[in-house]
C-alpha cells in the first residue's frame, strides 16, 4: 500500500490526483466537511482481468485502513460483481454501503449495482448536513446517513477491480467560528464571507460591503423540493436586478422546463436568455451552482476611449459550465448589495468569496 504524493493539480476549489495507483490511501485535503465532495473517475476492470471481482471507497477516520483492528469508516462504498455458481451459491451483484464502528459492521444498505465491468464510471460523493449524497455517472445513486459525524474523516481508501484516472477533493474548508451574518474583510476585493447553512427561503443574505467583483465566487448547494415549479437566484442592486436566474420545472406542457437569465434596467425587464443543453435540475437531486465574474479579455481589448469592459458571468452546475451571462450595463457590479434565494428549494449551504 502506498499514500499519495503531493497533487498533480489544484485551483482555488479543487484538489486533483491523477493517475493513481491502487490502493491508494490519501489524507484528505482539509478533511470532510459539509459541503465537501469527491468526485472519482475511474473503470471497472473487464470481467476476469482481476483476482477481485469487488472494489471499495472508503471513508476513514484514520490511517488503519485495513487488518484486523482499524479505524472506524465513516462510508464504505462497496460495489460487487460476484457471479453465483454449483459451490458458491448465489452471486451478489449489490452496491453495499456500511459504516465500521469499533471494528463492528452496521446495518447494510443495498443498492442495485450501476456499475458495468469494463466501463468507465464517475463518482461524485456530497457531503451534506445530515447524510452523504451519491451520484454515479451524473445521476442520484442513493443518500447515506451519517453514522459517524463527517468532521471524523481524516483518511479516503480505494482499492478492487478498478483503475482510477483521478480522484478530486471539491470546495473550502468553512470558516471556524464564523457567524453566518459577519464578514471576513480582506485588504483588497474580492472580500470572503462565511457559509451559511440551510437558511431559511426566502434567503436574503445582505453585503456589508457593496460590490460583486472579478474571480468573485458565489457557490450554492441546494435541492429541490419535489413538488418544484420553480425557484430563482437574484443578484440586486436596490430594486434592481443585476442577475437573475430562474429555473421553471419542466411539465406536461412544457416538457423541456427552462433556466431563464435576465437583468433589469429602470424596472423593467430586460431580453431573456434561455439558451440551453438540457435542463440540468431534478426535483429531490442536490445540485452545486457556483457563479463566477470574469472580465471578457476580447471585449477588454476592444474598449471604448472611456475604459468601460465587459464583464461575464459564468454558470457552472455540478461541476460543468452551463450557460455565461453578458452584463448589459444595465447596473454596475460594484453596487450589488443583495443576493437572494427564492422559491421551491432548500438551500443546504451558501458562501460567497
Amino acid at each position: 500500500m502506498s499514500f499519495a504524493s503531493a497533487p498533480l493539480s489544484e485551483d482555488s476549489d479543487s484538489i486533483v490526483h491523477h493517475n493513481v495507483e491502487m490502493p491508494y490511501v490519501c489524507n484528505i485535503p482539509d478533511g470532510m466537511f459539509v459541503g465537501r465532495a469527491i468526485a472519482i473517475r475511474g473503470m471497472v476492470k473487464p470481467k476476469g482481468s482481476s483476482d477481485s471481482t469487488r472494489f471499495r471507497i472508503d471513508l476513514c477516520c484514520g490511517l488503519l485502513v485495513q487488518g484486523d483492528h482499524t479505524d472506524n469508516k465513516a462510508l464504505h462504498f462497496n460495489p460487487r460483481f460476484d457471479s453465483g455458481g454449483l459451490f458458491s451459491g448465489r452471486g451478489d451483484r449489490d452496491i453495499v454501503l456500511n459504516t465500521l464502528i469499533n471494528n463492528g459492521w452496521g446495518q447494510e444498505e443495498r443498492f442495485a449495482n450501476v456499475f458495468k465491468e469494463g466501463e468507465q464510471f464517475h463518482i461524485r460523493i456530497l457531503c451534506l448536513t445530515q447524510f452523504f449524497k451519491i451520484s454515479v455517472n451524473g445521476k442520484h445513486l442513493c443518500d447515506y446517513l451519517h453514522r459517524i459525524p463527517c468532521e471524523q474523516i481524516r483518511t479516503i481508501y480505494i482499492d478492487g477491480a478498478i483503475n482510477v484516472d483521478f480522484v478530486e477533493y471539491q470546495g473550502e474548508p468553512p470558516i471556524a467560528h464564523l457567524h453566518p451574518t459577519q464578514n471576513i474583510h480582506l485588504d483588497k476585493n474580492p472580500i470572503q464571507y462565511g457559509p451559511v447553512f440551510k437558511p431559511k427561503i426566502p434567503f436574503a443574505y445582505k453585503l456589508e460591503r457593496l460590490g460583486i467583483f472579478e474571480h468573485q465566487l458565489v457557490h450554492i448547494t441546494g435541492t429541490p423540493h419535489m413538488n418544484a415549479e420553480r425557484f430563482s437566484i437574484n443578484l440586486k442592486a436596490g430594486e434592481e436586478y443585476f442577475l437573475h436566474i430562474r429555473a421553471d420545472f419542466p411539465t406536461t406542457s412544457f416538457p423541456q422546463g427552462a433556466v431563464v437569465r435576465n437583468s433589469t434596467l429602470r424596472g423593467a425587464w430586460q431580453v431573456e436568455e434561455r439558451y440551453m443543453s438540457a435542463f440540468p435540475f431534478h426535483k429531490g437531486i442536490t445540485f452545486d451552482l457556483v457563479l463566477k465574474m470574469k472580465l471578457d479579455r476580447i471585449e477588454a481589448s476592444r474598449t471604448s476611449m472611456d475604459g468601460s469592459v465587459t464583464l461575464l458571468l459564468q454558470i457552472a452546475i455540478n461541476g460543468a459550465n452551463f450557460a455565461h451571462f453578458k452584463f448589459r450595463g444595465d447596473v454596475d457590479s460594484a453596487d450589488v448589495d443583495t443576493v437572494s434565494i427564492v422559491g421551491d428549494v432548500t438551500v443546504q449551504q451558501f458562501s460567497l468569496k
